[in-house]
This record gives structure tokens, C-alpha cells and sequence, in this order.
């Protein structure tokens, strides 16, 4: 048996870094695959249930990072609020210190004495500097090289010159404020990154923030004002006019409307009667209500969004495997690159000075942090935003396959149609009067949970007579005795098996037909239909206009399914097909050479939601069926479906940009500096940049929205 541990890590400053922690997991005994996200600061890691979560805490601190459980929120923030203190502390102390060695860059007149400058460089190089040689000496114990190698190597350089030049008395030769400058900038650089990190994943913590804290339980007579936490399945809380619903629930008493916006999207309110659900977070409105509560603190809806939207956010996208595989050798070969430069200003120019010079630039401006930021920020911000408009992306790959979907393939009922069946009206075949008609049809109706005997049943509007051994068969129809008469009620299909002997004028009815027989022949037949939503229409007009291929997917008879296809301007569709059918249509699809989208209500469509390239679940509330599709929608209509692919679209040129940054910064970075034309501190200030612009990049997405 298999488990997931998820842990929050902090120390990580690059994509190296996130290399060397998954490496470090997956030699851990019993650990099956671990996945680091340097955005977010988290680890997930599957592995056997023998596998004890402080053993792989001990593993990353063997690292030289450190690692809590997720669910430990006040021992992260506590390390993280002394992290970011530390790492603002080093900063200001390297920034003032640093500022009289920078002067001389602008009022050339002006120089400390060299003992000065060396111990104002000294106090900057090892306080503000520690964090890079510690982090730096646990790499190269274990054979590694990170971002902080390229730093405290390119600072040690230029301080060790400085400081041989310094005793020798060569003082025209200083370097001291590049070393100190550097330092400073790469903190700053740090600090900024560390701020728009926290930006890029706020926007789901304030989603949970929304969930009360108290509620008001209902114990016999009177109403107790208890904590969140205490609140158990089976307590009634009240909730008066405009409170915030502290808990997930069903309806007891009272009705009203709920404000559900923040949690499907819907602006809309949602009228709430006895017997519906609400949901923790959302809003009351004018009625006051009591609510039986049907989930425990932690296990809301809102919780399971939170942990699928972050379950999307560790996940790695396809094009992020490309950035590793290019980032486990970027460190070494800038390494090389920054030898090979000073070699060649020392041996063919003759230049030592603008040797050590060039190579500590190039040290610095090749930091790989840009590369880190460059996927995990923009699935970060992605994932978030369309959890807020009631979109529940489960990976990151999705969101790659959904931006190349070229053929989207739609269940008719309750997709495209509203999937309320409706009898528009009957017509009697053998059947004496219309009252005996129905006299029959209401009892085997009434047993039967498919949408269309619920129609009759609710158009019969009698119970009638008690029928006697009946049997449902799923998708078919119903069988009872009744009277001593064995009856029959279901799709055309199913009363032909019995033997009976449809006219074949009747069935080309584009009206959905249930049939009522008996073992000789037919006694009458209802007409139902559904109709076709009013967004559906503009929807397909937007999806047609993205070069996207429309199907109708259907197990409904083939007029009425020709008939809405007609309707809705849909040349391919599939009818009279099973729900175990419906995936060998997707795959079929697939098989042709295009990439699927398959959208269902996620119940018995299932195995097609699987089966296609992405599955979006429709539902309501939270009956969005996450185990077999790759994207839910909260929403029970389509608009949905064409916001996620626009949002897959617009991601994905995020990740490019990015990427297209990071790695054009980085080759220029390195060119520049290689040829003398980038001082090292103007590297530092361009190192720490790159990151920033990153990240701002992506959150550019969120400021679009859907």
C-alpha cells in the first residue's frame, strides 16, 4: 500500500536546488516518486506506508534544507517569519555597510582607506554572505553545485583580490565594493522574490480565510456560540440573515438564497430550501436556516479545493522537465564558461584584473533562479484563478493538453440540454382509455431512478395501483406485474427484445420515446424532450470560432439526438450509445489523431472522461467527479468549458515567456559578461530582476483574469 506525505521546505533558492531535494527523497527507502515545487516551497512525495514522514524530513536536512509537515502551519510560519527576518536583517546590515564602499562609483574623488573598505567588505562578506558558503560547503560535500556556489564563489573572488592587492599595497586594484554591492543586491533580489512568491499563491489562502471560525449549534432548547473546530457531523447550526455558512450541510428548516460566487463562480444566488446543501464559506442571505451539518472541520468542500488546487501546483507540467533537465547541467557548464573566460583574459589578453572581473560576473548573472520561477509560478497562479471561478484543474499537465484540444466531444443530457425531461405528451396504441393508460404507466415509472421514467411519473401524477415483482434494467427500462399482467416500460430497444413489434414511423420521432407494453404489443407510448441550454448556443459559437471540432454524444435514439445536433449546428454525432460505449467513441476519436476534450456530468460518463485527453466534469455544488476527470467544474453548465480552455491557452504562453526570459537573460547574461561588457554588480542587479519579472509575469495573468 501506497501513501502521500506532503512537506513544506524553505532554504530553496533555485531550480538546483529542487533537483538535488528530489534526488535526495528518491534514494530514501521505500519512496516510489517525489515532486519539489520551488514556487510554493512544497514536496510531495508517494511512497510505502512503512515510510515514516520524519525519516524523509531527516533526508532534506541531511540536505542542508529544512522540512516540516504541511499540516504543521504554525511551525512553518514561525520558521518562515525567522527566515524572512534573518534574510531582511542581513540585508540592511549589508546595505549600509556596503553603501560607503559604492560611493567612489559615482564621486570618483572619494575612497576609504583600504583597511577600511576591507573590514566594511569583511562584516558584509561573512554576515550577510553565511547563508551562501553554508548552503554552498553542504553542496560540494555531496559532489552538488547550486545557485549559492555561483554566489559565494564570484563574492569570494573579487573579495580575496581585493584583499591580496590590499596587503601587497597594490590599493588601486580594490575590489571590495563589488563583493559587498553583489551581496547586497542578491539579498534585495531575495527579499523582492520572497514577496512576490507569497503574492503569487495568496490568492487560495484567502479563499480558506473566508470560512467562519464559530457557529451556532443548535443543542436542544438552546443555541451555543462554539468554535468551528468542535463542530461535529450531526450538530444543527443556525445561520441568521447575511452570516457567513460556517459548515457543509443539508437544509433543515427555513429556506433562503446563498451567495455562492467564491465557491462556483455563479453570480447569481442559489435559493435554498429543505433538503438542499450549502457550503462552508459561501454566504446567507435574507432567511434564516438550520443546517443538519454532513462534514467534519477540515473535510469541507472548500478544504478538498484547496487540496486539489495545490495537489495541481506540486504537480510538475511537461515543459517544467525540460527546465530540469537543462538546469542539472546549467550550473556546472557556467562553472566552466567563468574559467574559460578568466583563462582567456589572463593567457590571450593579458589582463588579469579584467579576467577575475568578467568571470565573477558571469557567476552571477548565470544564477538559474529565473529557470526555478519560470513554470511553477504561472500553474501557480493559473490553478488559483480558476479555482475561483469554479474551474478545479487536477495537474498542471492538463492544462498543457487542454491548450491543444482540437476536438471536444459533448454528452447531450445534461450537458448541451438542460437534462430535464419533460413529457410534452402521450399517444395510445393498444390501450383502452387514456386514464388506464396512465393507471399503468405510474406504478413501474415510479420505480425506476432514470431521468425519463422520473418524467413519467411526475407527468402521471398518480401512484395507482401497487405493481408486483418488478426489475429495473439500467439504461433500458423497467419490467413489473401488474393485475396479473406482465407490462414493460422503457426504450424501443428494450420492448423489441420483449417480442413486441414497433412501427417503424414511430420510433423516426425526433421525441424521446418511453414505450408502454405488455407481452403482446404496444398499449401507447410517451413523448418527452429536453431542452437545449441558452448558453450552448454561444458557447459553440466561440468554440467554433477557436478551430475546435464539435461531437454529440448520446444514448438517446438517433432522431432525437439528429435533431438537437441539427439545432445546435453539429454534423458528427453518436447515438443509442451505452455509457460503457462512450469511451470506445473517445478512443476512436483519439485514434484518428486528435487531441479530446470530453465533457460529461461526470457520473455515467466516467470511463469517456478518463478515456479522453481531458475530462471536464460538470455538477453542481461539489458532485464534480475529480477521480475520473482531469478538470471540474462547479457550474452545471458549459461556459466553463471554454473559459478553462482560454485559460489553458493563455498559461501557456505564460510558460514560454517565462521560459523565453529566463533563458535569453541567462545567454545574453553570460555573453555580456564573458566580453567585459557587464559589471558584476549590474549582474547582480540583473540576476535578481530576471526572477522578479518572472514571477510579476505571471501574476500578470491573474490581473487579465478569465
Amino acid at each position: 500500500m501506497h501513501q502521500q506525505i506532503e512537506l513544506r521546505i524553505l532554504d530553496m533558492h533555485c531550480s538546483s536546488c529542487v533537483k538535488e531535494i528530489e534526488a535526495g527523497l528518491s534514494g530514501v527507502v521505500g519512496v516510489a516518486h517525489a515532486i519539489v515545487n520551488f514556487a510554493s516551497g512544497t514536496a510531495r512525495i508517494e511512497c510505502h506506508e512503512e515510510v515514516e514522514p520524519q525519516t524523509l524530513i531527516d533526508a532534506i536536512k541531511a540536505l542542508g534544507y529544512a522540512a516540516a509537515l504541511k499540516e504543521s502551519e504554525k511551525e512553518i510560519e514561525k520558521r518562515i517569519f525567522a527566515e524572512l527576518y534573518w534574510l531582511k536583517l542581513r540585508f540592511w546590515v549589508s546595505f549600509i555597510l556596503a553603501a560607503p564602499l559604492a560611493i567612489p562609483m559615482i564621486l570618483s574623488d572619494f575612497r576609504l582607506p583600504a583597511w577600511w573598505e576591507f573590514v566594511l567588505a569583511l562584516i558584509v562578506q561573512v554576515f550577510g554572505g553565511y547563508p551562501f558558503y553554508k548552503n554552498s560547503i553542504a553542496a560540494i560535500k555531496r559532489f552538488t553545485v547550486n545557485m549559492d556556489v555561483l554566489v559565494a564563489m564570484g563574492t569570494t573572488v573579487a573579495f580575496l583580490y581585493s584583499f591580496y592587492n590590499t596587503v601587497i599595497g597594490n590599493h588601486a586594484h580594490l575590489y571590495y565594493e563589488t563583493s559587498a554591492v553583489l551581496i547586497t543586491f542578491i539579498l534585495i533580489g531575495q527579499l523582492l522574490e520572497h514577496k512576490s512568491k507569497v503574492n503569487a499563491q495568496k490568492g487560495m489562502k484567502a479563499l480558506l480565510n473566508m470560512q467562519s471560525k464559530f457557529a451556532s449549534v443548535k443543542k436542544g432548547s438552546q443555541i451555543l456560540h462554539t468554535s468551528i473546530e468542535e463542530v461535529a457531523v450531526g450538530d444543527v447550526v443556525v445561520i441568521s440573515p447575511f452570516e457567513r455558512v460556517p459548515v457543509d450541510g443539508k437544509v433543515l428548516s427555513g429556506s433562503s438564497t446563498a451567495d455562492e460566487s467564491m465557491l462556483t463562480g455563479e453570480s447569481l444566488p442559489a435559493v435554498k430550501e429543505v433538503g438542499d446543501r450549502v457550503f462552508s464559506g459561501t454566504v446567507n442571505g435574507t432567511g434564516k436556516i438550520e443546517v443538519e451539518v454532513t462534514a467534519a472541520f477540515g473535510e469541507t468542500a472548500l478544504n478538498r479545493i484547496s487540496e486539489l488546487v495545490e495537489k495541481a501546483q506540486t504537480s510538475k507540467a511537461p515543459i517544467q522537465k525540460l527546465v530540469d533537465r537543462v538546469a542539472s547541467v546549467f550550473v556546472p557548464l557556467v562553472i566552466l564558461i567563468s574559467f574559460f573566460t578568466f583563462c582567456v583574459w589572463w593567457l590571450f589578453v593579458g589582463d588579469v584584473r579584467e579576467g577575475i572581473i568578467s568571470a565573477v560576473a558571469v557567476l552571477v548573472v548565470a544564477c538559474p533562479c529565473a529557470l526555478g520561477l519560470a513554470t511553477p509560478t504561472v500553474i501557480m497562479v493559473a490553478t488559483t484563478l480558476a479555482a475561483k471561478e469554479g474551474i478545479l484543474i487536477k495537474d498542471s499537465e492538463a492544462i498543457e493538453r487542454a491548450h491543444r484540444i482540437n476536438k471536444l466531444i459533448f454528452d447531450k443530457t445534461g450537458t448541451v440540454t438542460v437534462g430535464k425531461m419533460q413529457v410534452v405528451d402521450f399517444e395510445l396504441d393498444g390501450a383502452d382509455s387514456r386514464e388506464k393508460f396512465l393507471n399503468l404507466a405510474a406504478p413501474l415509472a415510479k420505480h425506476s431512478d432514470h431521468p425519463l421514467s422520473q418524467a413519467v411519473a411526475e407527468y402521471c401524477g398518480i401512484e395507482g395501483k401497487e405493481a408486483q415483482n418488478y426489475e429495473v434494467i439500467a439504461g433500458k427500462g423497467v419490467t413489473a406485474t401488474l393485475d396479473g399482467e406482465r407490462l414493460y416500460l422503457g426504450s424501443a430497444k428494450y420492448v423489441e427484445e420483449q417480442g413486441v413489434t414497433i412501427d417503424h414511423g414511430i420510433k423516426n420521432d425526433f421525441h424521446s420515446l418511453v414505450f408502454l407494453a405488455n407481452d403482446k404489443s404496444v398499449l401507447g407510448y410517451f413523448k418527452l424532450k429536453d431542452q437545449v441550454r441558452e448558453e450552448t448556443y454561444e458557447v459553440f459559437r466561440q468554440l467554433r470560432n477557436m478551430g475546435i471540432e464539435l461531437v454529440l454524444l448520446s444514448g438517446d435514439r438517433k432522431p432525437v439526438v439528429k435533431n438537437v445536433a441539427r439545432e445546435l449546428g453539429i454534423l458528427d454525432y453518436y447515438a443509442e450509445i451505452l455509457p460503457e460505449g462512450k469511451a470506445q467513441v473517445v478512443k476512436e476519436v483519439k485514434g484518428a489523431g486528435f487531441v479530446t476534450g470530453m465533457v460529461g456530468d461526470g457520473v455515467n460518463d466516467a470511463p469517456a472522461l478518463a478515456t479522453a485527453d481531458v475530462g471536464f466534469a460538470l455538477g453542481t455544488g461539489t458532485d464534480v467527479a475529480m477521480e475520473s476527470a482531469t478538470v471540474g467544474l462547479m457550474r452545471g453548465d458549459i461556459e466553463n468549458v471554454y473559459r478553462a480552455i482560454v485559460l489553458a491557452k493563455r498559461t501557456y504562453v505564460k510558460l514560454w515567456q517565462n521560459l523565453g526570459f529566463a533563458f535569453i537573460y541567462n545567454i545574453l547574461g553570460i555573453f555580456l559578461a564573458a566580453f567585459g561588457y557587464l559589471n558584476p554588480m549590474i549582474a547582480g542587479a540583473a540576476m535578481a530582476l530576471s526572477s522578479i519579472s518572472v514571477v510579476l509575469n505571471s501574476i500578470l495573468l491573474r490581473a487579465r483574469g478569465i
